[in-house]
């Protein structure tokens, strides 16, 4: 995907384990999924509880569902889709050609999850004061 980041055939399997999840998330049936950890020992909701059932309410086209699960599943769909198709692309580039350089992908990569995992810890915090 990114250039010297990979060799190609990990990079191939990646994307097609991306997209099996995305497309068995709208398919298949909502499973029946286990407590989380946290939430067992504690009785509060972690700050990643809910994600992947917004998420595969979002494939589902769910929405109103999907954000009562957790608001945050959107935000991470949205990576997730994104990630899907730029990888897509870049498979489809002649070999040698790059969407972005190892550190473009670093940079932009760091900043994304500081820019996603930080409020998302703030909101479970406050999730958990509140219930």
């Amino acid at each position: 995907m990114i250039c010297g980041a990979c060799p190609e055939k990990r990079c191939i399997l990646l994307y097609w384990l991306l997209l099996v999840a995305l497309l068995a998330a709208t398919f298949l049936p909502l499973p029946r999924l286990p407590v989380c950890q946290f939430k067992a020992l504690t009785g509060l909701p972690c700050p990643g509880c809910g994600l992947t059932r917004s998420m595969m309410a979002i494939s589902r086209g769910r929405f109103a569902q999907a954000y009562a699960y957790h608001p945050f599943g959107f935000v991470l769909y949205l990576i997730l889709l994104t990630a899907v198709l730029l990888m897509g692309w870049q498979l489809c580039l002649p070999a040698g050609r790059c969407l972005i350089t190892a550190e473009q992908a670093l940079y932009f990569g760091t900043r994304v999850l500081i820019a996603v995992f930080v409020p998302l810890y703030v909101f479970g915090f406050v999730r958990m004061l509140l219930v």
